[in-house]
Formats: C-alpha cells, sequence, structure tokens
C-alpha cells in the first residue's frame, strides 16, 4: 500500500476515503476513529484513564484490577515529583558547588 501511495498528497488520499494519517495505534477516516482496533465511541465513557494509556501504549485493553494497579503506579510516580530524594541529593550538590555534570 506505500508504494500505490507515492506522489499523491494525504488530502487526496482522504478525499478518496482513505486514512489522512496511518498508524499502528490509530486509524482515523471520515466519520470514523479507531484506536488499536477499537471504534473510538465503544471507548469512551467505558475505559479509565489508566485502561486507555495503556492500550495507547501497549495495544492491550486491562482489566479493572490491573487497571487500579497502573494507576497507582501513575499516582505514586507523580506524588514523588521534583521533591524525589535522588532530585534533593543532586540539587545539595549544585548548590554547593559541585559541577552540574557531577551532580
Amino acid at each position: 500500500m506505500i508504494d500505490a501511495m507515492k506522489n499523491r498528497s494525504a488530502l487526496e488520499i482522504y478525499k478518496e476515503g482513505g486514512a489522512w494519517w496511518e498508524t499502528e495505534i490509530s486509524h482515523i477516516q471520515k466519520n470514523s476513529i479507531e484506536i488499536r482496533g477499537y471504534p473510538i465511541e465503544e471507548l469512551i465513557g467505558e475505559l479509565s484513564y489508566p485502561q486507555m494509556l495503556y492500550l495507547l501504549l501497549v495495544g492491550e485493553l486491562l482489566d479493572d484490577s490491573k487497571a487500579a494497579l497502573f494507576e497507582s503506579v501513575l499516582v505514586a510516580g507523580a506524588d514523588h515529583g521534583p521533591r524525589a530524594p535522588s532530585i534533593a541529593a543532586a540539587r545539595m550538590a549544585v548548590t554547593c558547588g559541585i559541577s552540574f555534570n557531577s551532580s
């Protein structure tokens, strides 16, 4: 299919009913959006944010218990933020005059 699209604009392909942009993640055509093979209208309101994120990244749906665990990992990572011990140590080292690369 890639050879057939050479020397054709994305707009021309889209006007003929083809996808504007093709990826492994999404397939978008007139009146149709699919994410990893699932119609978007089947995902909206059915998946949590962690489930959707996992689907986008990995291409698989998570059940509720795994999604809850994934959400906990995301929250825990966000919670550490700029005050994580490793970051605090680097900031302290820079403050004491150690070079940026050494910190």
